[in-house]
Order: structure tokens, then C-alpha cells, then sequence
């Protein structure tokens, strides 16, 4: 039946095959780029971000000064621009802050790179003290608009003999 048809009507059915046929291949592949996640998704399930905290020594004596080394580290391959660094060291004795330590200021983090800051502080109480360092900060663009907030604590414990 196909042969028996004019060359312009055969003409017109194959071009409605492939126009068709192209159209169906725009949508299953705008399918699939609209489920990748956008750059700001991906930053917010991925966390890119990890803080660590080391100390020299856990058991120090009365009025001896614990120096906690700090290190804010971008694990993605891109670069952020952050507001804030390290942000504050929380000590509670007898449900006190003691020191309050916070620098805010704009950094670029690069791509697989860390930001590291030493943290000392002195403790004159015996006893067990539970000590938490985060890291708070916000994602920002070149116009200070702020794109994501984190927050990420490390619990360390010091003994005072």
C-alpha cells in the first residue's frame, strides 16, 4: 500500500517519522538531565565539608594550656567561598561557656584543600570536661548571598588532674 503513494506523501511520512521520532528522543534525555541534582542540591546531600580536631595530650594538669589543632577541609573538587572559618570553641563547667573564641571572615576553600587554625585554651578545674569545637559557616556567591549553611561539631573530652 506504502508503494502506491505519491513521492511527496511518502516524503511527508517519513519526515513526520523522524520529526516524531526526534521529539521522543528530546524527551526521554530531558528526563534524565532533569533528575540530575542542580550544583546547590548536590552541595546540600554530599556535605562536602568535614572538621577534625586533634590534641597532643587528653590528660593535662591544673592551669596547663591544651592546644587543640583545628582543620576545616573542603573534600570536593570545587571551590567554595565560605563567611565564617573554625568558628568557636564551647566549654561548659557548670553549664558556662568559658572561652568564646570567633573569627568571621571570607575565605575562598579551594577544591580538595583545608583551612587549619590552632585553638589553646588554659583549664584551672579538676575533673572531666567535655569539650565540643564546630565549625559554623555559610556558603556564600561573589555577591554575599548566602547559598547553604553547615554546622559541624567534633566532641573531644579533657581530664584535669
Amino acid at each position: 500500500m506504502f508503494y502506491k503513494l505519491s513521492t511527496s506523501k511518502k516524503f511527508q511520512f517519513c519526515f513526520l517519522c523522524i520529526f516524531f521520532g526526534g521529539v521522543l528522543l528530546i524527551v526521554s534525555g530531558c528526563t534524565k538531565k532533569i533528575d540530575q541534582p542542580t550544583p546547590l542540591e548536590s552541595l546540600e546531600t554530599k556535605k562536602p565539608f568535614s572538621l577534625s580536631v586533634k590534641c597532643e595530650n587528653t590528660v593535662i594538669k591544673s592551669g596547663e594550656t591544651l592546644d587543640i589543632f583545628c582543620s576545616l577541609k573542603n573534600n570536593s573538587s570545587m571551590a567554595y567561598r565560605i563567611n565564617q572559618e573554625i568558628e568557636l570553641i564551647n566549654f561548659k563547667i557548670d553549664g558556662e561557656v568559658t572561652p568564646y573564641i570567633s573569627v568571621a571572615k571570607k575565605n575562598t576553600i579551594m577544591g580538595n584543600s583545608e583551612i587549619s587554625r590552632t585553638i589553646s585554651i588554659q583549664v584551672n578545674e579538676l575533673g572531666t570536661h567535655d569539650i565540643t569545637i564546630f565549625s559554623n559557616f555559610d556558603v556564600i556567591d561573589e555577591d554575599d548571598h548566602i547559598l547553604n549553611n553547615y554546622c559541624i561539631e567534633v566532641p573531644i573530652t579533657v581530664t584535669v588532674e
